[in-house]
């Protein structure tokens, strides 16, 4: 016959190390879950410096260029000479926080290079006597739909 196990010390002797055993099992899932919420956290506040430098760098680089055409003061250029590679740096790096992004931010890359690669065109028309024409290439369409392409890929 079956002895039914009641009395109190059995009970203690499995009830102790089977809470014991959840506790510990509690206390590491809530300390894996607190390590992994502050990985997350630090990402995202990598990922969005990142992207609020790229906007600044961008609003630089058009704001120097546009400045360039429309005054003829060289001061502008160099300006933008010295946000060129801090932008290029900061969409690359951008990648590296959260790979998920790299197409998005390939879109982006692209178009900034199409930006660089017009804004460097207006230089020439400039340094050549033509501001009415780098003018305008800054604010053509070409450039404009560029511009919408990155300001997409950077939302």
């Amino acid at each position: 016959m079956i002895k039914f196990i009641n009395s109190k010390s059995t009970y203690i002797k499995i009830f102790i190390p089977l809470s014991l055993l959840l506790s510990i099992l509690i206390i590491y899932m809530i300390f894996s879950i607190y390590n992994k919420s502050i990985h997350t956290t630090k990402l995202s506040n990598n990922l969005n410096e990142s992207i609020y430098e790229i906007v600044y760098f961008d609003e630089v680089l058009t704001m120097s260029s546009r400045m360039a055409v429309l005054t003829g003061e060289r001061k502008w250029i160099e300006r933008y000479d010295t946000y060129v590679p801090k932008l290029e740096i900061s969409i690359k790096n951008s990648a590296n926080f959260v790979p998920e992004i790299t197409p998005y931010l390939q879109n982006v890359d692209e178009a900034n290079q199409k930006l660089i690669s017009l804004e460097l065109e207006s230089f020439a028309l400039l340094e050549d006597a033509k501001q009415s024409e780098a003018k305008d290439l800054l604010f053509s369409q070409n450039y404009l739909s560029n511009k919408k392409i990155y300001n997409d890929g950077i939302k």
